[in-house]
């Protein structure tokens, strides 16, 4: 059998695969960019809406309703053209995984995870420095920080078990470190010209 190709040659022919996908978006594709709490889903999730021109779904907005699954593949459906939805893997409902052309995975190890949620909680601390502002990211941002400290290789595990998160029927790009993810979209989606996004829901 000939020989396998080097690593090397195997992340160059991988980041390749990547910036096609990414380079093909356009204002009709429907995204899912998803990870677990402090990834920077929200962040890059309104930086492809600003570049391609899509809808960005905040699929967290719909918690507090009495069916968030139901909540989150309703507003899908009802968006005119294309999409990018984010939120934590166990948060997205079917319909919205079955409808979506693409998933972006955030999989960063924890350290990263820990680093950004002390870091939101600093940040929000200084720009609201009010004791009601401090007093309530202190308290949310300990209670993510604690989940993640928890849960987070439980969850993994689960998905390993379940056949992880490329069992699903559409393609799925993962990302394993914030890095690796700002060298690719910078060179793929960041350099296209930026269309406004049609809206935030």
């Amino acid at each position: 059998p000939p020989p396998s190709p080097p690593p090397s040659s195997n992340r160059r022919q991988r980041q390749m695969c990547i910036r096609d996908s990414l380079v093909d978006l356009s204002p009709d594709s429907r995204l899912i960019v998803t990870g677990q709490i402090g990834c920077g889903k929200t962040t890059l999730a309104k930086q492809i809406s600003t570049r391609v021109g899509l809808t960005h779904l905040h699929i967290d907005r719909f918690n507090s309703d009495e069916d968030p699954f139901h909540s989150a593949a309703r507003a899908a459906s009802a968006i005119e053209g294309g999409w990018v939805a984010e939120a934590n893997v166990w948060q997205i409902p079917q319909p919205i995984w079955e409808s979506a052309d693409l998933a972006l995975f955030l999989d960063y190890a924890n350290t990263v995870h820990y680093r950004r949620i002390l870091l939101r909680c600093v940040q929000s601390c200084i720009a609201k420095p009010t004791w009601a502002n401090i007093s309530g990211s202190v308290v949310n941002e300990w209670s993510h920080f604690t989940i993640m400290y928890r849960y987070a290789d439980e969850n993994r595990a689960d998905w390993q078990k379940q056949g992880g998160i490329t069992s699903a029927a559409i393609p799925v790009i993962r990302f394993s470190s914030p890095r690796e993810t700002e060298k690719l979209f910078a060179e793929s989606v960041s350099g296209s010209t930026p269309i406004k996004p049609r809206a935030k829901l």
